[in-house]
């Protein structure tokens, strides 16, 4: 049996083995691709693992969510300022980084997001956060 979309809990690897929910066609677009990878090949089935992210453009502001966010994981800022216009802060669970959410920092909002992808330190999470205020090299 598949499901697909934005609508059923699924287990996501990179998450844990804990089905959830990814409200967001993003989540859609890469079940529908894993489940007609797994039905052409059973033979080389693979398990969905993926960070969840979702983005939402409002008026003059992109608000892009990478990860695991919740009101119990401590929120910090990686980047900028949270009352400002322009930042990227992070969720952590004790010493992981879990999440980031990003206004208006695409470009580093990328940047966060593949490292999710490796399961970061909170000093991993700090360290791309200092590269990145530096600038180019």
């Amino acid at each position: 049996m598949y499901a697909v979309g934005d609508v059923p809990r699924l287990p996501n690897a990179w998450r844990g083995p804990e089905p959830v929910r990814t409200e967001h066609w993003t989540a859609a677009v890469e079940h529908a691709s894993l489940v007609a990878a797994n039905i052409v090949g059973p033979d080389e089935a693979a398990v969905y693992d993926s960070v969840p992210f979702v983005w939402s453009d409002q008026y003059d502001a992109r608000i892009q969510i990478a990860g695991h966010t919740s009101e119990s994981l401590t929120m910090a800022p990686l980047l900028g300022d949270v009352d400002g216009d322009a930042f990227v802060a992070g969720f952590h669970d004790g010493d992981r980084l879990r999440g980031v959410v990003a206004l208006n920092s695409m470009r580093a909002f990328v940047r966060f997001r593949r490292l999710l992808t490796e399961h970061p330190t909170s000093a991993q999470a700090a360290d791309l956060a200092q590269s990145l205020a530096a600038g180019p090299p």
